[in-house]
């Protein structure tokens, strides 16, 4: 015997996840066909900071901001992954690189 509400509990749950499922794919579809404005520019983390603070201090004091950086700046080393005389010889290297290029 079932419970009482439990066809309805059913049927409302059915609908919460076609509604979740209704707004994942209008959400894909809208972004998708968002266009990218001309002048499109990165604005840097500092505007960011302005309306997510919470989120930004988190990540300014981790290691991620420090992971990448510009490579039109003097201190950063821009290694030639290409060239004949690289220290880095391994199969290993190679199978990795090879999955990663779209040619590959």
């Amino acid at each position: 015997m079932k419970a009482p509400g439990h066809s309805l509990r059913r049927f409302l749950y059915r609908i919460l996840g076609l509604g979740l499922v209704i707004g994942l794919i209008s959400t894909i579809v809208i972004i998708g066909l968002a266009p990218i404005p001309e002048d499109a520019a990165y604005i840097g983390s500092d505007a960011c900071s302005a309306y997510h603070w919470h989120e930004y201090k988190g990540w300014h004091g981790s290691r991620y901001p420090k992971m990448m950086s510009r490579v039109d700046r003097k201190d950063v080393v821009v290694a030639d992954f290409d060239a004949e005389d690289a220290p880095f010889d391994s199969p290993y290297l190679y199978n990795a690189v090879m999955a990663a290029t779209p040619s590959g």
